[in-house]
């Protein structure tokens, strides 16, 4: 007898069923379940949702409902925020190097090992997947027949593509073809990381000391496509910092800035500290960590208990460890481990620290904005 797959372990079916429950109407989570998470991480979520509000699996009281609806809508706002992380990191400059060691390493030992160490940032991964794809293509490994069929050619054959994203589609089988793809990969980011090495801050540095609109509007136009873009995308992420912007830059935006010289000088001023910084050390996922944040007021509105963890050390240890826990820190962590699995304790406790103002992250933020 076939044992089919279980469905508690179907975030689909159990999400359904949790809405059946509530009296709601069910709507497909695709872009978390697809884009994300693991089962694992979405269903430990819902679990942990759930224990923190004490609401049951199947109610048998309107109050049972109610409680288990703001669940289902809790999680909903996380799923929402996931979905302005990816916009968010999609707005973040990093060091032009980033991400090099492993692909020269997939030149050197083109391996599985070697695989695994490019796709271990779950941040990168769409990035790393899509230069790979593309190396793949132009190096002639990889085609789309008129079908609509992928293969890749393997030891001088062509065949249908696996998909395995984490095999190279199947090239971890050739190495000598997986290490021409990933030369390939490796020239295109030399190409791009040389051209971000020019000073793109110059421009901005000027706009700071003389914040005109038509310095202000010749930055946004200056250079070829890449240099504007990449200009425009800075002056986007700054602008959503400063709160001139909640969304995209649009005409209208560029309108509400250009003509204020404090709004131009406070833009300029954040973009070269924020980017300054974030050429000269490790670059910090914000995105990731104003995703945790907004999982903390979540979690506030709905056990209307403060998002905290305790702290505890075992005794006559040498040199005790100390050790957090809390159903608001295991929320948070759940949450964050849906963009990456790994995340620890340690990156959760820093996310609380900053929605509790322990931790000072916004100094540049007040700074410019105290300059408008």
């Amino acid at each position: 007898m076939t044992i089919g797959p279980n469905p508690e372990n179907d975030p689909r079916k159990v999400l359904q069923s949790l809405h059946e429950a509530a009296g709601r109407p069910f709507g497909a989570v695709d872009f978390l379940l697809i884009h994300y998470a693991e089962p694992k991480q979405i269903i430990d979520l819902l679990d942990l949702l759930l224990g923190a509000t004490n609401a049951p699996r199947k109610p048998g009281s309107v109050r049972g409902r109610a409680a288990l609806l703001r669940v289902l809508v809790a999680f909903d706002r996380i799923v929402a925020a996931l979905g302005s992380y990816e916009v968010t990191r999609d707005w973040q400059h990093r060091p032009s190097r980033e991400g090099l060691p492993a692909w020269k390493r997939l030149v050197d030992r083109p391996t599985k090992a070697s695989l695994e160490t490019l796709f271990a940032r779950q941040d990168l991964l769409p990035e790393n997947l899509t230069r790979l794809w593309k190396a793949a293509c132009s190096a002639g490994f990889l085609r789309v027949t008129a079908e609509k069929r992928t293969e890749i050619k393997v030891r001088g054959e062509w065949r249908k593509a696996s998909n395995d994203d984490t095999s190279a589609w199947g090239l971890i089988e050739d190495e000598k073809a997986l290490r021409e793809v990933a030369k390939n990969a490796l020239k295109t980011l030399d190409r791009e990381t040389s051209k971000r090495s020019a000073d793109h801050l110059r421009l901005f540095r000027d706009l700071k000391k003389n914040p005109t609109e038509k310095r202000f509007r010749s930055l946004l136009r200056r250079g070829d496509d890449a240099t504007r873009d990449f200009n425009r995308s800075m002056v986007q992420r700054a602008a959503r910092r400063l709160e001139l912007i909640s969304d995209d830059l649009t005409d209208d935006g560029v309108n509400l800035i250009e003509v204020n010289p404090g709004h131009v000088r406070a833009v300029a001023t954040l973009v070269c500290e924020l980017f300054a910084s974030s050429l000269a050390k490790d670059v910090q996922d914000k995105g990731f960590e104003s995703f945790g944040l907004e999982v903390c007021r979540i979690y506030e509105e709905l056990t209307g208990k403060i998002v905290t963890y305790a702290t505890s050390t075992k005794p006559g240890a040498h040199r005790p460890a100390e050790k957090r826990s809390g159903r608001g820190l295991d929320v948070v962590l759940g949450a964050l481990r849906l963009i990456d699995p790994n995340t620890t304790v340690s990156q959760a406790q820093r996310v609380i620290d900053l929605h509790r103002g322990w931790r000072d992250e916004g100094s540049k933020i007040r700074v410019a904005k105290q300059r408008m």
